[in-house]
């Protein structure tokens, strides 16, 4: 038996050696999981955080058009029911139409990612109904046709893009 002893302790020692090995290399592969656990889990919040704070910065451009739509079609009403009044004489109200025009082709431009698809296109006609209001005025034909398709896409279009 004492023969058998000297092999038996050193296949033990070494298998002592070698689960050592196997459990350090275990808390080893434990601590970098745990490490890269962390910081996956502060970037999941951070990217979190940042889409709810790009959702909030669309629902405040998209309030800003709605405001910018607003405003811009309230004053163009007015402009359209006081041409040829005494209020508003002018020889050619072909300037103030560009500038309205203008200010709806930007909307479409800055805010087309906002928009649905009936918004965008109803933008696009209101568009194409000025420039047609235009080319009536600067031919000296009647534009009062086109008063009406105009206020009736600013209706529409306000009724879609609601002021909250």
């Amino acid at each position: 038996m004492a023969e058998w002893d000297i092999p038996n302790w050193t296949t033990m020692i070494v298998e002592i050696i070698v689960a050592g090995f196997a459990v350090g290399i275990s808390i080893f592969f434990y601590k970098r999981e745990k490490k890269e656990r962390v910081r996956s889990d502060k970037l999941t919040k951070k990217i979190e955080d940042l889409l709810l704070e790009q959702k909030e910065i669309r629902r405040e451009r998209r309030e800003y058009l709605k405001i910018n739509f607003r405003y811009y079609s309230q004053i163009l009403l007015s402009v359209l029911s006081n041409i040829g009044t005494e209020t508003l004489q002018l020889d050619s109200p072909v300037e103030l139409i560009d500038i309205h025009k203008k200010h709806f082709e930007d909307l479409l431009r800055d805010f087309t990612d906002l928009m649905n698809h009936g918004e965008r296109s109803k933008l696009e006609e209101l568009v194409f109904a000025l420039e047609d209001m235009r080319i009536n005025i600067l031919n000296k034909k009647s534009f009062n046709t086109s008063v009406g398709v105009v206020k009736q896409y600013v209706s529409e279009l306000t009724e879609m893009l609601p002021v909250d």
